[in-house]
This record gives structure tokens, sequence and C-alpha cells, in this order.
């Protein structure tokens, strides 16, 4: 919460943002991640949105290591 209080992206958001890059949608919410694919999905779609979710996840591994 630190971050939150300086005015600093939240480990969460820094994520979210690099999957936006990526071109996935996904929605940071204070301490976690809000994913909500769509009903009618081919696997590589989500193939794809998971190794961006991994990607993005190094973010939060160097923030914590």
């Amino acid at each position: 919460m630190r971050d939150k209080v300086e005015g600093k992206p939240l480990v969460v958001d820094q994520v979210s943002a690099e999957m936006m890059k990526r071109g996935v949608a996904i929605q940071a919410w204070v301490s976690h991640f809000v994913i909500a694919p769509p009903l009618i999905i081919e696997e590589s779609e989500v193939d794809a949105g998971v190794a961006a979710l991994d990607a993005a996840l190094s973010i939060a591994d160097a923030a914590i290591g």
C-alpha cells in the first residue's frame, strides 16, 4: 500500500499495463486480477493469453525477488 500512498503504480497495475501491451485485456483491482475471457474462445487464444500473463508476471517476480 505504500506505493499507492506515494503515487507509484502498484505491481498489479504494472502487470496489467504489460498485458495490455501484449494485446490481452485484464483488470487490475487492488491486489488481484479480474480475468474474464469470452465464452466462445479458441484454444490458441487461451494459450496466447496465458503466455502473456506468464511473461507479464515477471514484473511481480522482480518486485518480490
